[in-house]
Formats: C-alpha cells, sequence, structure tokens
C-alpha cells in the first residue's frame, strides 16, 4: 500500500454541522470519492457512538469509523474494536446518576431521548425510501424496462421539487432512491443481463436492502429495550420515567417507529404511568375544586 494514506474526517463541525443528521454537501462527497479512487482510506472519526451515525453518511464514502471517541473502531463493515464500560465502573455511574440532583436526572433522560430519537428518525426515513424504491419497481416489474422507470421517477423528482413540494428529509429519498434505481441499472448491465433476468437480480438486490432495513429495526428496538433497562435500574417508577415515556409519546419518529414495531415495556409503562398520572391530575384537579366549593360555602 506504497503511497496510499489513511485521511480521518470529524463529522460535527467539519463535515456537516454540528448536532444535525444532514449529509456532507455535493463538493465534500467528491473529494471524498476522488481520494477512494486513489486508494486511499477514508474514515470517520468522531465522539458520536456508532448508534448515532447514519447509515446515509457512511454511504457517502468511508471505508471505516473510529466512533465513540475510540471505544468503536469498524473498518470495511466489520468491527475489529469495541471497548465497553466495565461493570463495576457501570454499576457506580448508575449510583451516581440515581442520587444526583433533579436537573441532572432530567439530562440524562433528555440523552437518552436525543440518541433514540435519532434512531427513530433515521428508520422513519428508511422506511419512506424503501416505500418509494417498492413503488417504481412495481412500475419496473410491468414494462421491464428499468430506464424508462428511472426517467418517470426523475421527472416526478424534478416537479415535485421545482414546485417546492419536498421537505429536506423527502428530498434525500428521491435522491437516494433514483440512486439505488441507477446502481441497480449499472449492476445488472455489468452482468450483461436484460429482461426477467435483469428483474430477478435486481429484485435480489432489494431484498438486501429491505433485510438490511429489518436488521436495524431490529437493533433499534434493542437500543430502546437497553434504555428501559438503564431506566428501570436508575429511576424505577419515578418523574423521570415519566418523563422519558412522555417524550416518546410526543416525537413524531417515535409514535411511528412504535406504532410499526411493538415493545411490551413501552406499552406497560405507557399505560402505568401516563395513564396513571392524568389520572391523579384529574382528581388533584377535583379536589381543589372541591375545597373552593367548601370554602366559598363557609
Amino acid at each position: 500500500m506504497s503511497g496510499k494514506r489513511l485521511f480521518f474526517f470529524d463529522i460535527d463541525g467539519t463535515l456537516i454541522p454540528a448536532d444535525t443528521y444532514e449529509l456532507p454537501s455535493l463538493a465534500t462527497r467528491g473529494a471524498l470519492a476522488a481520494l477512494r479512487a486513489k486508494g486511499h482510506k477514508t474514515f470517520l472519526c468522531t465522539g458520536r457512538t456508532l448508534c448515532d451515525i447514519t447509515s446515509e453518511l457512511m454511504e457517502t464514502g468511508f471505508d471505516g469509523v473510529v466512533a465513540g471517541a475510540g471505544a468503536y473502531i469498524q473498518l470495511d463493515g466489520a468491527c475489529i474494536l469495541h471497548r465497553t464500560i466495565p461493570l463495576p465502573l457501570l454499576r457506580e455511574t448508575v449510583e451516581q446518576i440515581r442520587y444526583a440532583p433533579f436537573d441532572e436526572r432530567l439530562s440524562v433522560v433528555s440523552m437518552l431521548i436525543g440518541k433514540l430519537g435519532g434512531m427513530f428518525r433515521d428508520r422513519f426515513e428508511e422506511d419512506r425510501y424503501i416505500t418509494l424504491l417498492y413503488e417504481y419497481l412495481l412500475r419496473y416489474k410491468e414494462c421491464l424496462e428499468l430506464n424508462t422507470v428511472i426517467w418517470e421517477a426523475s421527472e416526478k423528482y424534478g416537479k415535485l421539487r421545482k414546485a417546492e413540494h419536498l421537505t429536506r428529509m423527502e428530498d434525500g429519498i428521491w435522491q437516494k432512491a433514483l440512486g439505488a434505481l441507477e446502481r441497480y441499472g449499472q449492476e445488472a448491465k455489468k452482468e450483461h443481463l436484460s429482461g426477467e433476468d435483469a428483474f430477478d437480480r435486481i429484485k435480489e438486490m432489494f431484498g438486501q436492502e429491505t433485510k438490511a432495513r429489518e436488521e436495524k429495526i431490529e437493533e433499534t428496538l434493542d437500543a430502546l429495550e437497553h434504555a428501559f433497562d438503564f431506566m428501570e435500574e436508575a429511576f424505577g417508577d419515578s418523574q423521570e420515567m415519566v418523563a422519558f415515556v412522555t417524550e416518546l409519546n410526543t416525537n413524531v419518529y417515535s409514535v411511528q417507529f412504535l406504532k410499526d414495531n411493538e415493545c411490551e415495556r413501552y406499552y406497560r409503562y405507557n399505560k402505568k404511568l401516563l395513564f396513571g398520572e392524568q389520572q391523579e391530575e384529574i382528581l388533584k384537579e377535583l379536589d381543589e375544586v372541591e375545597q373552593e366549593l367548601n370554602t366559598a360555602i363557609k
């Protein structure tokens, strides 16, 4: 690998604005592609944990990632280092959090919600991408002319964008779907496939994408379960748990995710804490009204 180099790029404030889930600019992506074309390796190097790095960002042109301030290293899709917190230190940290001031405990809850919120948003975006791509693959199945389908999709995307009917997320989803269709076509052409054979190959590639999406959903469900593990260990049935579940109920991406994917503990705490809390508030208001009436009568 003589003359080849490793290039490491920070995310926040370097590749993209801090604390966002945007993608690097076209110019930046072009520069990354140029480096890799010359045989160099490009890496993300960030304090973000792996779950806070979107798959879309990884796919813009990186061979690996150094995440969690060096606690996790991935190269060519394979994990080569993963350091976890020792159990005694973990227990000590949970104990400190449990008896920390209330505002600090809420800050911890906010951090958990922030991480989960990013994952819920990614799953929402992936679902919309897969749905859009599937729509055009159905059209491809009808005509078996992928170039025609790509043209139709490009035309519709252009009209929507010109009319300013797309949000930033929707614009990115359309670009990703168009890129996938073009990638499918290039792969079929490379393998000298046409007609039904090309369709079967493209169907296989789409199946790989849906499988990857399902794996991401499982990862997100695992992360949510781990969050509940922590909340139960640190706070139990407390105001912090109420705040945690309330946030899950008010975030559009978490609501959609939990609507499509079952999480038993979410439903249990949602019923146990929130409904009970609402009932207590109603009873409290009724008691106050009764006291005011009693005072007025006296």
